[in-house]
């Protein structure tokens, strides 16, 4: 079976949300260098979507982060 792929946009939509972490964390550690840490953005992007998707319900979660669904997991994440 083929590996699935983001499409185009899918792609630039995580690097959209990706990028603006990185920029919010600038700004409210004053413009100090921070480096690009997929672990700290992964931290703040799971509470950022939690409040957008699953508090304000503005978008689901693929709208805000797309990403691949693997069909071999259950709904609890479980192979």
């Amino acid at each position: 079976m083929p590996e699935k792929e983001l499409t185009g946009a899918q792609a630039d939509r995580q690097d959209c949300v990706d990028s603006a972490i990185h920029a919010l964390l600038k700004d409210l550690a004053m413009d100090q260098e921070i480096e690009w840490d997929m672990e700290f953005i992964g931290d703040v992007r799971e509470a950022v979507q939690e409040v957008i998707c699953d508090r304000l319900k503005l978008m689901t979660e693929m709208e805000f982060y797309p990403y691949i669904e693997d069909e071999d997991m259950d709904e609890g994440g479980a192979k």
